[in-house]
C-alpha cells in the first residue's frame, strides 16, 4: 500500500521462486515507511535461492529505510543486503539512513536513481564482488559514502558524494570505479 508506516520489529529475508519469472520480488509503492528495530534489517535472496527487491518512490513521495527509534544514530539498524542470488533490484526514490552499513551488495547487482544513502556508521553502500549503478542519488555523512572491495565495480554519475568522514568513494583489491560527472562537496573536486 502507498503511503503506509511498518515497524519491522524482526528481520525481513525475500527469497523464493514463486513469482511469474521463478524469483520472489518485493515491490514497495511510493510513501512507505519502513522503520527497523535495533538489530534487525532486510536480505534479499539467501545463498540457494533468489530474491529481487523494486523500491518504486517517486517524486515528492520517497520510500523511506530507517531506524525505529524517536533519536536514530548510526548503526542503530543492520542495513539492507542483497546476496549473491538477488535478481533485478532497483531503488527508485528511496532514502536508506542510520544503519551500520545501509546497503551491502554481495556479490550482486544494484541500480539506484533518484535517492538519498546518509548518516551510516560504515558506509552508505558497501560492495564486496558486486556491481551498483547509481545516478541522482546522494551518498553523504557516512564514513564511506560507497566501499568497493573485493572485485567489486561501480558506475555512479550526476550525483552527490559529500560530507562522508573519511571518502567519498574508497576502492581497494582490485575494484573499479567510475565517477564522472558528481558534485563532491567542493567546486575543485
Amino acid at each position: 500500500y502507498r503511503n503506509m508506516a511498518y515497524d519491522v520489529k524482526n528481520s525481513i529475508t525475500v527469497a523464493g521462486m514463486d513469482g511469474p519469472d521463478n524469483v520472489t520480488t518485493l515491490t514497495i509503492e511510493p510513501g512507505v515507511r519502513l522503520r527497523f528495530n535495533f538489530r534487525t534489517g532486510m536480505t534479499i535472496s539467501d545463498s540457494d535461492t533468489p530474491g529481487s527487491l523494486r523500491v518504486n518512490g517517486a517524486n515528492g513521495s520517497p520510500v523511506l529505510f530507517t531506524a525505529n527509534s524517536n533519536d536514530p544514530s548510526p548503526g542503530s539498524w543492520n542495513g539492507i543486503s542483497l546476496g549473491p542470488n538477488s535478481i533485478n533490484s532497483e531503488l527508485n526514490h528511496a532514502v536508506v539512513e542510520f544503519a551500520s552499513t545501509n546497503i551491502f551488495l554481495d556479490k550482486s547487482l544494484l541500480q539506484i536513481s533518484d535517492s538519498s544513502v546518509r548518516n551510516a556508521n560504515h558506509s552508505g553502500v558497501s560492495i564486496s564482488g558486486g556491481i551498483l549503478s547509481a545516478v541522482d542519488s546522494a551518498f553523504s555523512k557516512n564514513r564511506y559514502g560507497i566501499y568497493v572491495y573485493n572485485s567489486g565495480s561501480l558506475n555512479v554519475t550526476g550525483s552527490v558524494i559529500s560530507s562522508n568522514s573519511s571518502y567519498g568513494i574508497y576502492s581497494a583489491n582490485n575494484s573499479t570505479a567510475s565517477a564522472q560527472f558528481n558534485w563532491w562537496g567542493y567546486s575543485s573536486g
